[in-house]
């Protein structure tokens, strides 16, 4: 039976078929195409006519020859997906998927070789857009500037994108497998646990608001979107989430409301008033902040829409036709418009305002609107007038004082001089032609003058000098005070040198006179310093006689009176005993007085040596020395905690022993023998004080205890001269330091004393 299939055959089997099929015979020519084929390839049998498929371009340039001619062996094969252009549309490619069949005849001869063509261009383009879709949403993914996480169904996580550890500070291993309410602020846990049920059957979640906490302690507030993926038997698969930090939006939004509360109090409370109007000829009010009142004495109410009268009347009548050419002027030029007017008030009172405003056109309304706002300048127009008297009588004053100002622009290079300043230097020309030269070339000693401009502007060093000039008219010698500072911008950029001129030429001539008279004064004084020195000669000398020549007579009587004592003592009757120890006590007294007197001498003349003093040590070692035994047995003494002062020790030492003997002599007849001695710190001085319990003063008194031979006791109740605290005064004030004292007649006193701390 004949197995060899026809062509009719092969038509009757491929017709209908879908797939593009090509009957070859053995030697490679074209025995038959179906419709697909044509439809693919867009050509038909007859457009193929002898064409070989062994010199096929398309398939030599595909490189699937080889395979093509294994066909031909009787070999089935299936050829790579390739892309091809068809035959009359060579800019389109398609991609095919190629198989070959070899149909044999019954001596098992090739007959034909069937080429069936899948034309798999849409599912090719569905695979690549879907692996591009892949990559793309990986790299998205990756990349990807907001956080991503996925949860599993138990609410651990399950994946996160590096934005998420980028935004909370977290490895990736610290996060996976972690429940996610871990991450929660307490306060939103039970939220999560409560919701996330619901948010499984729902299968969506939109700007859910939680707190979640970053690695570094901190929470960040979010707002989270997400889905559910399910399986296809509907179970949940994982929850599928993206947030984003609104920690910063929400700052912001609080921010923006505080800013929008302050905005409304601050329109509320301007000087002035915000206004929203239309263009025309009443300027009808759309909108007018509360300023309205103060400034105008309406209500907002009144004006809006033109409810009782329109803004535009109450410009006054003779800047209404300025206002409105320089409004509309710069409505043409799509600028803001700025200018001064006058307006009449609901009490008739006339007021200068400012205005600033700009065109806007209001599309929803289709109309012109101008915005702006208007505050009341009246003061300032008072104020403008005040200053233009003041400049005048500042002019006339400078001109009286000789004084002239100027300015030095270096971003202009540009000089001003006050008329002051011209007329000091003599100049007659026009104003503008005086310059920062014409005054240099004034200048005798120009090269002083320029390295202190110099110095001005390279180290900011203000400069305050004396320097002469010539005069311009006159050429007459001035000397002038010249002082100038820098002025500079925020980054440190020299702008302008402005300084000032005084004229003071009769002022050093005057000084040139004083100087004559003090160098005659200190040759007087040098004379009268010889003479001094001379009488501080003769005062020692003096002090030297009263030291021996004076008190010899003393001590002959003292002698003479105990000569009479030990040897007549008998021959004396008891007035005359008196009498000699009256004799001998006044002796006594009146030597003790010159050795008070020498001592204060003594002391007026010392220098003080200052060291560090341990006063506690000094004050302690002092009173042992002055206290007898019998004293120090009696008395209760008491000295607290005291610093180390800058002293002079022998001075110092010598103010604790009449300190400490004035108290023991004035606590001797007292029931309480107790003496303190102490320290009270302040500011600037150490205060040392000394209190004792005796007989005490009264506090009326207290500036004649210093003084040289007063006293508030008789002999008879106190021995002494009142010369201690005298010394002791002195020695105080030679440390500049201060003494004085509190006290109450039979409570006792307590004396104070202050050092420098430096």
């Amino acid at each position: 039976m004949q197995n060899k299939p026809s062509l009719e055959m092969l038509h009757l089997f491929f017709d209908n078929s879908p797939m593009a099929t090509q009957v070859m015979s053995p030697d490679g020519k074209f025995a038959y195409v179906n419709s697909a084929f044509t439809d693919i390839w867009k050509v038909t049998l007859e457009d193929l006519g002898d064409q070989n498929i062994f010199a096929d371009k398309v398939v030599q340039s595909k490189d699937v020859l080889p395979l093509v001619k294994r066909a031909f062996k009787g070999e089935s094969v299936e050829l790579p997906l390739t892309p091809i252009n068809t035959y009359k549309s060579p800019d389109k490619t398609i991609w095919i998927r190629t198989k070959t069949y070899p149909l044999f005849n019954d001596d098992n001869e090739i007959s034909y070789i069937v080429v069936m063509h899948e034309d798999v261009t849409k599912q090719t383009l569905v695979e690549d857009n879907l692996r591009e879709s892949t990559e793309k949403f990986r790299a998205l993914y990756e990349n990807a500037p907001l956080p991503y996480q996925s949860l599993n169904e138990d609410g651990t996580f399950q994946d996160v994108n590096p934005a998420w550890l980028r935004t909370l500070g977290y490895e990736r291993d610290e996060v996976i497998g972690k429940y996610y309410t871990d991450f929660l602020h307490p306060d939103w846990k039970s939220r999560f646990t409560e919701n996330f049920p619901k948010f499984k059957k729902r299968g969506y979640v939109h700007d859910a608001l939680f707190k979640i906490r970053h690695k570094k302690g901190h929470f960040l507030d979010i707002s989270l979107e997400g889905s559910i993926g399910y399986y296809p038997d509907g179970s949940v698969k994982q929850p599928y989430c993206v947030f984003q930090d609104i920690t910063e939006k929400l700052r912001i939004t609080a921010t923006l409301k505080e800013v929008q509360r302050q905005d409304t109090t601050l329109l509320s409370n301007l000087p002035g008033m915000a206004y929203r109007c239309l263009n025309n000829q009443e300027w009808t009010m759309r909108f007018i902040s509360e300023g309205c009142r103060n400034l105008t004495g309406f209500e907002p109410e009144d004006l809006i829409n033109n409810e009782v009268l329109s803004y535009a009347s109450l410009i006054h009548p003779e800047d209404r036709p300025v206002v409105d050419e320089v409004v509309q002027k710069q409505i043409l030029k799509h600028e803001y418009f700025e200018l001064e007017y006058r307006i009449l008030t609901k009490d008739n009172e006339i007021k200068w305002v400012s205005e600033k405003g700009l065109f806007i056109g209001d599309k929803e309304s289709e109309c012109e609107v101008l915005e702006g706002f208007i505050s009341d300048i009246t003061e300032l127009k008072k104020s403008e007038e005040a200053l233009k008297i003041s400049d005048a009588r500042y002019r006339e004053a400078q001109k009286l004082c000789h004084v002239g100002n100027w300015e030095y622009n270096l971003s202009t290079n540009t000089f001003w001089a006050s008329e002051e300043t011209k007329r000091i230097y003599g100049y007659i020309g026009e104003e503008e032609e005086f310059s920062s030269e014409i005054a240099d070339e004034c200048i005798l000693d120009i090269e002083r003058a320029r390295k202190a401009f110099d110095d001005l502007i390279a180290y900011n060093k203000p400069y305050d000098i004396l320097f002469d000039v010539k005069t311009i008219d006159t050429g007459e010698i001035k000397t002038l005070h010249s002082v100038a500072e820098l002025e500079t911008d925020e980054s440190g950029v020299p702008i302008k040198v402005m300084g000032s001129i005084h004229d003071v030429t009769d002022r050093v001539n005057i000084e040139n006179e004083l100087e004559k008279h003090r160098l005659h004064l200190e040759e007087l004084v040098s004379e009268r310093t010889i003479e001094l020195q001379e009488a501080i000669q003769e005062m020692e000398s003096f002090s030297y006689s009263i030291s021996h020549d004076l008190r010899a007579p003393l001590r002959a009587i003292s002698g003479f009176c105990s000569y009479l004592v030990d040897d007549y003592t008998d021959s004396l009757d008891e007035e005359g005993q008196r009498l000699l120890k009256v004799i001998t006590d006044n002796a006594v007294h009146m030597d003790k007085l010159i050795a008070d007197i020498l001592d204060i001498s003594r002391v007026s003349r010392a220098e003080i040596k200052t060291a560090e003093t341990d006063m506690k040590t000094l004050a302690l070692s002092t009173y042992l020395s002055v206290a007898t035994d019998l004293e120090q047995s009696e008395f209760d003494i008491v000295i607290n905690e005291m610093p180390m002062v800058s002293c002079d020790p022998n001075a110092i030492k010598q103010v604790w022993s009449n300190l400490f003997t004035n108290s023991l002599k004035y606590s001797s007849k007292s029931e309480i023998k107790r003496i303190e001695v102490g320290y009270i710190e302040e500011d600037e001085s150490h205060v040392f004080y000394i209190k004792d319990h005796g007989v005490g003063f009264d506090q009326q008194y207290e500036k004649k205890l210093f003084g040289i031979f007063q006293r508030l006791h008789s002999l008879k109740e106190f021995a002494g001269t009142g010369v201690g605290l005298a010394i002791v005064e002195r020695l105080v004030k030679k440390h500049d330091g201060r003494i004085w004292a509190e006290g109450e007649v039979g409570e006792g006193a307590t004396f104070y004393f202050s050092l420098p701390k430096k």
